[in-house]
């Protein structure tokens, strides 16, 4: 049984390794030397590495053209948050907001 468990750890520990995980380089008002947010994009998984506390953070990934496809509300807490989409391949602009902030970038899903 535990060679099995250990077989199956292992697969995993493979497989994502494979994982193209691509860092979303954020923007904002002010430059620091430590991003207070950091974001990657890994397949349909948004990863947000968050440093500081900003309280409530809103969520908006818009096409290219401008049309909304995803909307959400986060808490803003230290630490690291966890977004499972459902895009189509192609360009997107990630926009997050809190009361004093505005981050945004680029990212592609292919």
């Amino acid at each position: 049984m535990r060679k099995y468990l250990l077989i199956a750890m292992l697969l995993c520990v493979a497989v994502a390794g494979y994982a193209k995980r691509e860092k979303i380089h954020l923007n904002d008002q002010r430059r620091s030397l430590v991003p207070p947010i950091e974001a990657y994009i890994d397949a349909q998984v948004l990863e947000f590495e968050i440093a500081e506390e900003f309280g409530t953070l809103d969520i908006l990934i818009e096409d290219v053209s401008g049309n909304e496809v995803y909307r959400s509300t986060i808490g803003g807490n230290k630490g690291m948050f966890l977004l499972d989409l459902d895009l189509k391949d192609g360009e997107y602009v990630l926009v997050i907001t809190s009361e004093e902030n505005v981050f945004w970038g680029n990212f592609s899903v292919k």
